[in-house]
């Protein structure tokens, strides 16, 4: 398995975050995924990152949420977050399988 669940980033794949946070979500599960499959992934046009400030706010490629938001460390509870906050992206989903 893969240490992306705890690892505080201010990058994702280039992208610069708007500040140090975990990625969540879609964003996780995609780092699995190409860990695991070797397999590049097409990014979603907005990503998941949570910080430990106490402030929820968008920017043009970043959805930031709360710590208060942050899934459990593990698969489930990223792609329930995802469907809860991301929408649903049939690829990933497939993926995931």
């Amino acid at each position: 398995m893969t240490n992306s669940f705890s690892q505080k980033i201010t990058r994702f794949q280039g992208i610069k975050t708007p500040e140090e946070g975990f990625i969540v979500g879609y964003a996780l599960l995609i780092d699995i995924i190409e860990k695991n499959k070797h397999i590049i992934v097409p990014l979603p046009n907005q990503l998941s990152l949570v910080t430990e400030k106490h402030q929820r706010y968008n920017t043009e490629q970043w959805q930031v949420f709360t710590i208060r938001h942050k899934p459990n460390d593990d698969i489930i509870s990223h792609l329930i977050f995802a469907l809860k906050y991301e929408g649903i992206d049939l690829y990933i989903l497939n993926l995931m399988s």
